[in-house]
Order: C-alpha cells, then sequence, then structure tokens
C-alpha cells in the first residue's frame, strides 16, 4: 500500500535511481584493465630491417660471451659513446643476459662500429679492449656504459683519464693498461671493425644480427625466441 499525504491524497512512491550507468563503468573499467594487462604481456614481433652481410670469417677476433655451442648467436654492432647502445646495455640487454646468455641459450658476439661523427667512440672502444687484456672486458664495457654521461663530454685527454680511474677501479694494472692506449694498438682493427659494419650493411647502433638477418633492439627478444624455437 502507498503512502498518503496529511491531506489524503496517495504520495508517489520515490524513483529508484537506474545502476546502469554504474554498471556500465564498471564494465568499461574493466575492459580498459584487461587490455592495459595485455598489451604488456604482448611481446613486439621480430621484425627484420633488412639482411647483414656478415663475413663470418672474422667474427672470433670480437669479444665474445656466452655458451660457444649455444643454438642461437646474437651478434651486437655497437658503439660505446651511442645513447641508444647505452639505453639497452643497462637495460634490455641486462635482461637478455640472465634469459638467454647466462642460461646457455645464446652466444653474444660484441662487434664494435665506431661511428665517425663521435670523438670518442674509438677511445672508448680501445678502453674496453685494453681492460679485456686483464681479462676484464665487459666489467670495463659495462662501465663504459652505464657512466656515458660523465666521459661523453669531455675533451679525449680528459676522458682517458676518466678510463684510467674505470681501469683502478676494477682493479687492473693502471700502467699496463694506460701503456695500451698510448700505443693505439688496437685502432687499426677498430677502424677495421666499423669497415667490415659497413660492408654488413649494418644500419644504426644498436643493430642486432641473428641468422643473417638484422633487428633492433625492440625486436630482439622476439627475434631471440623465434630463433630458438625454429632450432629445436
Amino acid at each position: 500500500m502507498s503512502a498518503r499525504s496529511q491531506r489524503g491524497r496517495p504520495t508517489p512512491a520515490k524513483k529508484q535511481p537506474s545502476m546502469l550507468p554504474l554498471y556500465l563503468l564498471i564494465g568499461v573499467v574493466a575492459l580498459l584493465a584487461v587490455a592495459l594487462v595485455a598489451l604488456n604481456m604482448v611481446q613486439p614481433a621480430a621484425t627484420s630491417s633488412g639482411t647483414a652481410n656478415v663475413d663470418t670469417a672474422t667474427l672470433a677476433s670480437y669479444p665474445a660471451k656466452g655458451n660457444p655451442d649455444a643454438p642461437v648467436t646474437v651478434i651486437e654492432y655497437a658503439d660505446y659513446q651511442c645513447p641508444s647502445c647505452a639505453a639497452y646495455a643497462t637495460g634490455l640487454g641486462m635482461q637478455i643476459d640472465a634469459a638467454y646468455i647466462d642460461t646457455g641459450k645464446v652466444r653474444f658476439i660484441y662487434h664494435e662500429m665506431p661511428l665517425q661523427q663521435h670523438a670518442l667512440a674509438i677511445p672508448a672502444a680501445e678502453t674496453a679492449r685494453a681492460a679485456g687484456e686483464q681479462n676484464k672486458y665487459w666489467e670495463m664495457s659495462n662501465l663504459l656504459f652505464s657512466r656515458q654521461a660523465e666521459w661523453t663530454g669531455l675533451p679525449e685527454a680528459q676522458a682517458k683519464t676518466r678510463f684510467g680511474e674505470y681501469a683502478s677501479e676494477l682493479g687492473l694494472d693502471v700502467n699496463a693498461f694506460n701503456a695500451v692506449l698510448q700505443s693505439a694498438k688496437h685502432r687499426p682493427a677498430l677502424q677495421q671493425a666499423y669497415n667490415e659494419a659497413l660492408k654488413a650493411n649494418i644500419p644504426a647502433t644498436p643493430s642486432f644480427v641473428i641468422d643473417g638477418k638484422i633487428y633492433g633492439a625492440q625486436s630482439l627478444q622476439s627475434a631471440i625466441d623465434a630463433a630458438l624455437k625454429a632450432k629445436g
């Protein structure tokens, strides 16, 4: 029975607000949440930017890490003064190391490509190779990339002083390290590395070659997964 007013007239029952807008809002929020999760789970497609003409006979002269018998080999073409190379090395590169290189799935070769517009590209690459003579190549490589902002804008003499500080930090024989830098013994090989990268049709740094195809950093993980799957 409906309520009545004091004058005896029936009072209209209050209309309950519709819950439809609330349900619609909840549905939209849920759909957005699912879309965001899916977006984060999907890797970029393994899109190749071309074919590399790599002279495989020269690869033994470049620094490498990982299982020599790994089913997949990745060749990185990079420049120590390249900001994008540093971003890869200090970000995705660490994930690739942990997931693929340290687990024996990938053999990784670092092929220097010291770009001519970078005045410190060759001195930095010489620094890594000089450290490599004392079995600290990768440790120095990590320092050069992670601290790129410290040395990239310095004059060459000051940059080399900073590189000497890195050598000391890594526990190297600094006198022997500096002697290697002063001798410039690695410079011809690094210049040759640049020429080989050009002949291989490498378009930019960093670039990654897997089975003769060139990939950018964004599609590297997908490319590795596809190569591993293809090889069983």
